[in-house]
């Protein structure tokens, strides 16, 4: 059975004026439900932001500006534990970082994407010697002008380096809010990515 977000009847409550005559903005700062591509699927979304709190799980916000987005919650490795959830028009849910789907090149002008899966298709091996599948996507913008700002986006990148985040951690600061306004990386940004602490980097003028 698929879950639907529900909402209790708030208790009457006395509001201090700061919420007087205001209509209160619900704040999500919990994990938002994570998308699963199956072949054939259609989504449309803007994304919001990365969140690369744990570099081991890569994960992309984004809003769901299409229909009702069947996704998960629960563990993501464990199918007894994770449970099916309904993300309607408007709310946010998750991506996985997938190798084949630049999600992050729509964050600055805040792009609507229209994301089809395609199908997964052998692209080496993993250590245990499976196969290791890979994801095929097609990536459309609503027009010419958001098909420039993508490419703008992807030319602005390759001054981070590879996109490849865990090999690659430079990469994600090229899409923080700091990120967004930059061309090249800052010299901040280089000792972070190099895990080098700030003060006790040489200083050039002595």
């Amino acid at each position: 059975m698929i879950k639907t977000a529900t909402a209790e009847t708030p208790k009457a409550v006395n509001l201090p004026s700061e919420f007087a005559g205001k209509k209160p903005v619900t704040v999500a700062t919990g994990f938002a439900p994570y998308w699963q591509p199956e072949k054939g699927d259609t989504i449309f979304c803007v994304p919001k932001m990365i969140d690369f709190s744990d570099r081991a799980f890569i994960r992309v916000l984004c809003k769901n500006i299409g229909d009702d987005l069947v996704c998960h919650t629960g563990p993501k490795d464990d199918d007894d534990q994770a449970e099916e959830i309904v993300v309607h028009k408007g709310e946010d849910f998750t991506a996985s970082w997938l190798a084949t789907l630049p999600f992050e090149f729509g964050l600055k002008d805040q792009v609507p994407l229209m994301i089809t899966c395609l199908e997964k298709t052998k692209n080496g091996k993993n250590p245990d010697g499976s196969p290791k599948m890979l994801w095929h996507f097609r990536y459309q913008t609503p027009d010419e002008k958001t098909a420039q700002s993508i490419l703008a986006e992807k030319a602005r990148s390759m001054a981070f380096g590879k996109r490849d985040p865990k090999k690659n951690p430079l990469y994600l600061y090229a899409f923080t809010p700091e990120g967004l306004k930059l061309s090249a990386p800052t010299p901040d940004m280089l000792n972070a990515a190099n895990a080098t602490p700030i003060d006790e980097t040489p200083d050039a003028e002595h």
